[in-house]
């Protein structure tokens, strides 16, 4: 839920609840004070925590947390927010300078584990699902041995696991690429290196050579298909012909009922 209220101090006190796991957004506006792309997002237990959703100059959308309510004070998110979309306005990310100063020494491992926490969709700007953050953690699983000491296949990325991102090199990333094809097969090799790029991208990782770069030579090149949408055509062919079958089914004859 999404909704327009000048923040006041009345007003943030008493805003409802929304239901039990899920979180309401509340925008400021309205007021003389009020600044565009500051929100204050509510939880269900009563958590309300100041934060700006706006796009970075020549980039995506990105929320950056300033602080809860009112440990934070309205005019202190305010004077916070203005000077954080100012920078995004100058395209200076604040999440990506953090991110990056997170990323030192940083393991895939780790990066892995707090991107699936700090990655928002790009679609509504909420959290990553479950089952997403399930399959990316399951990625980066080494290999165990069964009951019967068999040892499993562990997860896409596990040789990488325990590497600083960024000392992962670009021969290291395709030499996985080629063991996940022979292993798990094109379309589990491609979700991996998906998974991968992201993660790195999200932390500002610049590999030489990458096998990612569009630039570097494609044979020594990590190509990721795109996803492809499936297709509509047999579903839009039903939907234009309701119409004549409908009336062809109008001018069957009528059965009579039976009789007892």
């Amino acid at each position: 839920m999404s909704s327009n209220v000048n923040f006041t101090q009345v007003a943030l006190n008493g805003l409802p609840l929304p239901a039990p796991g899920e979180r309401a957004v509340y925008h400021d506006f309205g007021g003389s004070q009020s600044v565009s792309g500051l929100e204050v997002r509510v939880t269900s237990t009563g958590v309300k925590t100041f934060s700006v959703f706006k796009r970075v100059a020549g980039g995506k959308p990105e929320r950056v947390t300033i602080g809860k309510f009112p440990e934070v004070s309205i005019d202190q998110a305010r004077k916070k927010a203005k000077a954080i979309i100012a920078d995004l306005a100058a395209g200076v990310s604040p999440s990506e300078t953090k991110r990056e100063a997170k990323a030192q020494g940083m393991t895939l491992a780790e990066a892995v584990t707090r991107y699936i926490e700090e990655q928002t969709r790009e679609d509504n700007g909420m959290h990553l699902k479950a089952r997403t953050k399930a399959d990316y953690l399951g990625m980066i699983q080494p290999s165990r041995a069964t009951v019967k000491g068999k040892p499993t296949k562990g997860g896409l990325l596990r040789k990488l696991a325990k590497k600083p991102i960024r000392a992962i090199t670009a021969g290291e990333i395709k030499a996985v690429n080629i063991e996940n094809k022979a292993q798990r097969g094109e379309r589990q090799a491609a979700y991996g290196m998906q998974v991968l790029r992201a993660v790195l991208g999200f932390y500002g990782v610049v590999l030489k050579d990458s096998p990612f770069d569009k630039k570097t030579p494609k044979a020594e090149r990590v190509v990721i298909p795109k996803t492809q949408a499936a297709d509509d055509a047999p579903v839009k062919a039903l939907l234009s012909n309701l119409g004549t079958f409908w009336r062809g089914l109008s001018a069957m004859p009528q059965t009579p009922p039976a009789t007892t």
